[in-house]
């Protein structure tokens, strides 16, 4: 007599078998997240961590002209403010605090990931039970161990803790937009999926705009999923031809899904328009085309070019509102109104760049396009071919796998659509592009090797087990070499509380919290951004080529300072080396960071 196994006991032996591997790998993530939180506790090392710094304290204060931004999603400068806000911490810790938020992000993500993963998993083993018999099924284990290690690469390497960037924010929502989108075929999926679906798409556009577009791919995808079965083609061909009813629940909550999503973008896309005076979800996309597409020699090659258009460049456009040049030759611009923030011009690029145009150029177009096909190739696309190849051909049904691989259209296609729009309007060399595609790039990889199917034998085994080897083996290095240089970093002693030092000499010398500067050089590369943010100082203008104001004479220098002080600096900054000896008025500030010199005031 056959003994008959309950459900609920299927479920305790699946559980059981699988805790203790989920227990290590989330000490093990953990662990690691921390570790590079506190390793670069001190530091931010990215002038755009600045900027959503800046856009939190302006939603916590109600200023809410500086809040609205075209170019930087709001959820994280919402996160970030809220933690400011409550915490309050000093110049010291504040940077620690962009950490620990970050670090929850990162918890978040892996939860949407193993909510992803369970959801997969699932859905490959119904799979395999409709076609029992013809492949070797992969075991439960080995989809985890490979998952984990794959998430733990994608976010530690790529997406770090202590990157200040909403990527992390953007992966945890296309992880658990995935995750409900294979509920809905695994026929599992109930209003509250349908829901949670909507609204997760709706953050994911309010941690990146990119996520607007990406939204209507996944709704297409759910639309499919919910509507149709495995033969989706010819059923679709059946309801057209009113052979087949649809079943109006599912259209109800499709219909539902979308209205959450509308609900949660409509008021910051409504306060977007209202402030820039047109309809727009946001400028970063037409931005960034811009700059690493029209003026990509420039963007890559020169970057301080871009920083302050004036319209200058053929068939550019026109500046409604540029920065305010004030001297020629060396060139000086100022900007303290009408933008607040540590450093107005990338506080809120789309205000300053008001006016300018996109142009099509088809070389050009190209030509990026061929550099990010590289840059892909080196990061996962030659890494992937080349597996999918040796398991499908050296022990794979290769028919079956290509159809398998077709059929699970719905894991890569969003993928796919991601990887498109980021490689025809970035150079993803310049980023770098890891931390847009990371998400994206697991949701390929689930796609193409849950297709394989291998074939019943030794041969089969051997090979699956030696492919599972060398991937372990090529990530652990990868994930435990970055961890290895955050411990370096701690054992050396080189994280120090750098820019809280520069902001407390600084405030000996006499610069006080809302006080403004003017800087020689960029601010995103001379360290000036960071230290200003902590103090509360304000960068109000600037001479972005150090090198041509060190190389003039003395009265061309003189005619600089002296518009600076019109601005209402109340010092001059530079970080820059190659300062004349014995220069009038400069000094060295102990720190090390660069020099300072102060306007006599009365």
């Amino acid at each position: 007599m056959t003994k008959t196994v309950s459900f609920s006991t299927k479920v305790i032996r699946l559980v059981g078998k699988t805790i203790p591997l989920r227990t290590a790998f989330w000490i093990l993530g953990l662990s690691l997240g921390s570790l590079q939180a506190w390793s670069q506790r001190f530091n931010i090392n990215n002038p755009d961590g600045v900027s959503y710094l800046d856009i939190g304290d302006a939603y916590m204060r109600g200023d809410w002209q500086s809040a609205i931004n075209a170019y930087w999603s709001p959820l994280y400068s919402w996160l970030l403010g809220i933690a400011i806000f409550v915490l309050h911490p000093s110049p010291y810790w504040e940077f620690f605090v962009v950490k620990l938020v970050n670090l929850g992000i990162f918890v978040v993500a892996f939860i949407s990931f193993e909510f992803f993963l369970r959801q997969m998993i699932k859905w490959q083993q119904n799979s395999h039970q409709k076609n029992a018999g013809q492949a070797v099924e992969i075991p439960e284990w080995m989809w985890l161990v490979m998952g984990y290690f794959l998430f733990l690469l994608t976010a530690l390497k790529w997406t770090p803790v202590h990157l200040v960037s909403p990527d992390a924010l953007t992966v945890a929502c296309v992880y658990a937009a995935s995750g409900f989108m294979l509920q809905m075929r695994n026929r599992t999926a109930n209003w509250g999926t349908y829901l949670l679906f909507g609204m997760v798409l709706g953050l994911g556009y309010l941690s990146k705009a990119v996520m607007f577009p990406l939204a209507f791919v996944f709704f297409f995808v759910a639309v499919v999923v919910s509507l149709f079965e495995e033969d989706g083609a010819r059923q679709a061909w059946r309801i057209w031809q009113n052979r087949l009813k649809i079943d109006r629940s599912l259209v109800l909550k499709l219909t539902a899904s979308i209205l959450v999503f509308i609900l949660v973008v409509a008021p910051f896309i409504t306060a977007l328009s209202l402030s820039k005076g047109r309809l727009t979800f946001g400028d970063s996309g037409r931005l960034n085309y811009v700059w690493f597409i029209n003026w990509h020699e420039r963007t890559f090659y020169n970057p301080s070019s871009i920083e302050h258009w004036q319209g200058k460049e053929p068939n550019s456009g026109i500046p409604k509102h540029p920065v305010r040049q004030i001297l020629d030759d060396p060139a000086a611009y100022e900007f303290a109104t009408p933008v607040g923030g540590t450093y107005a011009p990338w506080t809120d690029a789309s205000y300053w760049q008001e006016g300018i145009k996109p142009n099509f150029n088809l070389l050009q177009q190209l030509k990026v396009a061929g550099i990010n096909l590289v840059y892909y190739w080196r990061l996962f696309l030659g890494g992937l071919l080349l597996s999918y190849w040796l398991l499908v051909y050296a022990g794979g049904y290769v028919r079956t796998s290509l159809q398998q691989l077709a059929a699970r259209w719905f894991l890569w296609l969003p993928g796919l659509a991601a990887l498109v729009i980021y490689t025809l309007v970035i150079d993803l060399r310049a980023a770098p592009g890891s931390r847009y595609v990371a998400p994206f790039v697991v949701l390929i990889y689930a796609g193409v090797f849950s297709s394989v199917c291998l074939r019943y034998s030794q041969t089969a085994k051997r090979l699956l087990i030696s492919f599972l080897g060398i991937a372990l083996i090529v990530m652990n290095i990868q994930i435990f070499a970055n961890a290895a240089l955050q411990v370096q970093r701690i054992i050396t002693g080189s994280e120090t509380p750098i820019y809280s030092q520069v902001v407390e000499e600084l405030h000996q010398l006499g610069l006080r919290s809302g006080d403004s500067i003017a800087v020689i050089g960029r601010a995103h590369a001379n360290s000036s951004g960071y230290w200003a943010r902590l103090g509360r100082i304000r960068i109000i203008a600037d001479a972005l080529n150090a090198t041509r104001f060190w190389s003039v004479d003395a009265a061309s220098r003189s005619k600089v300072l002296q518009a600076f002080e019109k601005t209402g600096a109340k010092a001059v900054f530079s970080g820059e080396a190659g300062i004349p000896i014995n220069e009038i008025g400069w000094q060295k500030l102990e720190s090390g960071v660069g020099y300072i010199y102060f306007f006599n005031r009365a």
